[in-house]
């Protein structure tokens, strides 16, 4: 990923869409960037939120691809984090001990 790109991105994902995010409790990572594609995942109360994709076409994609013109589309990643699944593990290991 084009480092430049990369904090130009970061940059307005932070001062123009996480803080509608974090209002509701949720949150965005950046995932990658290719060939003008910018993959992100939500996370906090966006990560299977119902209205995820209205918020990823008239927010995310929005903000992105108006203020860069090298992003053509931003795609949302719904597989499950290694972070999520560290916590399931131990969430579910605590449960067998009892």
């Amino acid at each position: 990923m084009n480092a430049e790109l990369k904090d130009k991105i970061e940059q307005i994902l932070e001062e123009q869409v996480r803080p509608s995010l974090l209002a509701h409790g949720g949150n965005l990572t950046l995932l990658d960037y290719s060939e003008g594609v910018a993959h992100i995942r939500f996370t906090g109360a966006c990560s299977g939120c119902p209205s995820a994709d209205l918020t990823l076409e008239m927010l995310v994609k929005e903000k992105l691809t108006t203020a860069l013109p090298e992003v053509n589309d931003v795609v949302m990643e719904q597989s499950i984090s290694d972070e999520l699944m560290n916590m399931a593990r131990t969430i579910l290991h605590k449960k067998n001990l009892s």
